[in-house]
């Protein structure tokens, strides 16, 4: 008999989270009953299984958010009673804390909370004093690297946690480097500490640049102030702000370098995603996941978290050596098969059938 898993998600938008939301469905669909129940009302932006089905709120409440969580707890107990799932997957320390008890509530003994975002985000605001309770309800607390592991475990101490990193689709083949476009390039929402007003000064800052352009993907709420920097600075003819894209994939398969000045992170899903299209990755070393992706002078360059000197130093490197760009690019494709997307789903799959062994436990390292 096929097992029912419900998988509670804030929106399916575009998004990292929503990225690994959707993958996950789609792979656990083929074995599985799976239902996504988002808190807000909008139409998936990832490719989902047709076999998964979705539950939004409708229609979307005009409401003052003292009652935006009322609502939402409602309409997560009421589906989740509905569906009577066998395993509830719980994605996003924002709502963790509420959504876990209620799955417990209704019945599902087998609940799994999945923290999202930089481990510091769970010590601010009610979540800090909230979830340590709550998460006790989870058969395990999900991280993306041992390092959040060790940053939560003295806040959480009756809470056992599990290491699973996002999964990466990785090309089978990717186009070599003088085949590319002299194009760095930088994915990620415009907004909180995604931080690329920072990669906009350091592009500014390189004394050779010619023939190179940079390339932000994304939308949010910082386009129009980074708009504003590139006149001043004299590069608003070598920098594009593309904003939302289908086509990221493509864009870093025909990209030479990536740079990654966020400034905290869970798991960086798009560097991720760029060493895995042989992208030349430089990435500030914030916490969390980028010194889990790249091994400096190896696989790419972590340059100290919010060095904007040391960032532009070392993307002059970059440009000015192809034959380094082809090392890293070589090995990142190399380093990066331990996250291939279906080693990742076989974790999923242990937890699904009831074991906590060695691959996902937190302590196994």
């Amino acid at each position: 008999m096929q097992k029912k898993v419900a998988i509670v998600t804030i929106s399916l938008q575009a998004g990292g989270t929503e990225k690994v939301v959707s993958g996950l469905a789609s792979h656990l669909s083929q074995t599985s009953s799976v239902s996504i129940i988002a808190l807000v009302d909008e139409d998936p932006f990832f490719e989902l299984s047709p076999f998964v089905s979705t539950h939004c709120p409708r229609p979307k409440p005009k409401i003052f958010n003292c009652f935006k969580y009322l609502f939402q707890a409602i309409h997560v107990f009421r589906k989740l009673r509905k569906l009577r799932p066998d395993v509830c997957f719980i994605f996003g320390e924002n709502i963790g804390g509420l959504i876990c008890p209620i799955a417990r509530l209704v019945g599902i003994t087998r609940v799994f909370v999945l923290n999202r975002g930089t481990p510091a985000r769970s010590f601010r605001g009610p979540k800090a004093y909230v979830n340590p309770l709550s998460y006790r309800w989870a058969e395990r607390v999900i991280l993306q690297t041992q390092q959040g592991v060790k940053l939560l475990q003295g806040r959480y101490p009756k809470c056992k946690f599990a290491v699973i990193p996002n999964p990466v689709s990785i090309p089978e083949k990717v186009r070599p480097m003088h085949g590319r476009k002299q194009r760095i390039i930088y994915v990620a929402s415009l907004g909180r500490n995604k931080n690329q007003a920072a990669l906009i000064q350091a592009f500014s800052n390189l004394q050779q640049r010619d023939g190179w352009e940079l390339v932000l993907v994304g939308h949010g709420p910082d386009r129009p102030s980074l708009e504003a920097l590139l006149e001043p600075l004299r590069i608003k003819d070598r920098v594009k702000l593309l904003g939302k894209r289908t086509d990221v994939k493509e864009l870093l398969l025909d990209s030479q370098i990536f740079a990654f000045p966020s400034l905290s992170e869970g798991f960086p899903n798009a560097l991720a995603e760029a060493l895995a299209a042989g992208c030349a990755c430089v990435s500030y070393d914030c916490p969390t996941g980028p010194s889990d992706l790249i091994h400096s002078d190896e696989n790419g360059i972590l340059v100290p978290n919010g060095d904007e000197q040391e960032l532009t130093n070392q993307l002059q490197k970059l440009i000015l050596d192809i034959d380094l760009r082809t090392r890293y690019s070589d090995n990142a494709r190399i380093m990066i098969r331990q996250f291939d997307e279906n080693l990742i789903y076989k974790k999923f799959d242990s937890l699904l059938n009831g074991s906590s062994g060695s691959e996902t436990d937190a302590n196994s390292d």
